[in-house]
């Protein structure tokens, strides 16, 4: 969303949470602003629609991003890995709009790592989609970008200024602003 979506999004929780009788505090508006404000305001619109259909209960902000992101399996958030894997590479710095697939990716080994392992050998796709579903389950995220080599390489030299902005993966076209990274391609 964008600042200017602020009134309208506003407007619509207050609506929606009149709906379900239910009163909603400032401090409690700042908290859902703060967690769906990388989502456009019409995803926001569609998912909490959605939720006032199906649920008789008022949302909680984990309820609407559910809606806009639905779970996914091991095997589609390995699909995603080994897309972005053929297209940015080892050299580029990735962020995940799925936090557990970027926990993963960092925990079996970083960006890197992963982008060099045979695809043919399905040992890696298996570790993945293990961990997965146990980091999934658990709540485990990681929302930070995964560094690639050209990064890894550069920082500790102070090189920062040559450092590329991450590729998003998985942000459907979104404009993510203030957060250090950039669109490029399709968005996966």
């Amino acid at each position: 969303m964008q600042n200017d979506d602020r009134k309208e999004f506003v407007a619509l929780l207050a609506g929606v949470m009149d709906s379900f009788q239910t009163k909603i505090s400032e401090m409690a508006v700042a908290v859902f602003w703060d967690c769906l404000k990388d989502y456009p305001i019409e995803d926001i619109r569609v998912a909490l629609r959605s939720h006032c259909v199906e649920s008789s209960y008022p949302p909680r902000p984990a309820d609407i991003v559910q809606r806009i992101n639905p779970k996914r399996t091991p095997l589609e958030a390995w699909t995603e890995v080994e897309d972005s894997m053929s297209r940015y590479g080892a050299y580029r710095s990735v962020r995940f709009e799925d936090g557990v697939t970027a926990a993963v990716i960092k925990d079996i080994g970083g960006w890197p790592w992963i982008c060099v392992q045979p695809l043919d050998e399905p040992w890696t796709q298996k570790e993945f989609e293990r961990r997965y579903s146990i980091y999934a389950s658990n709540g485990y995220r990681l929302q930070d970008a995964l560094p690639g080599l050209h990064e890894l390489h550069n920082t500790p030299r102070g090189l920062q200024e040559f450092n590329v902005d991450a590729c998003l993966v998985g942000f459907r076209q979104r404009q993510i602003q203030g957060n250090g990274a950039r669109q490029i391609g399709s968005g996966l």
